[in-house]
């Protein structure tokens, strides 16, 4: 079994466009040409997503941590002016 249609080079052929009817083949090639990248495409955006996620939840830590350390800080200044 081929993936080519039997009688493919007829001359009567020639007179119009065929498509494939072999259905492993046209399974196969809706898998390789759409359905595979599409799974490749979907994992790669999810990672994405995934790492962004992470990064911004970081981020939004460190700065709030800053935030409270420096505030901190200035009432630890502000004690210790208070108690001179």
């Amino acid at each position: 079994m081929s993936m080519y249609e039997p009688g493919r080079h007829k001359k009567d052929s020639k007179k119009y466009c065929r498509y494939n009817q072999n259905k492993g083949y046209v399974v196969f090639s809706a898998m390789g040409s759409f359905f595979i990248p599409l799974t490749v495409m979907l994992y790669v955006y999810l990672k994405i997503g995934y790492v962004l996620t992470s990064r911004r939840q970081r981020i939004v830590r460190d700065a709030f941590l800053f935030i409270e350390c420096t505030l901190r800080g200035m009432m630890y200044k502000k004690k210790k002016k208070t108690k001179m």
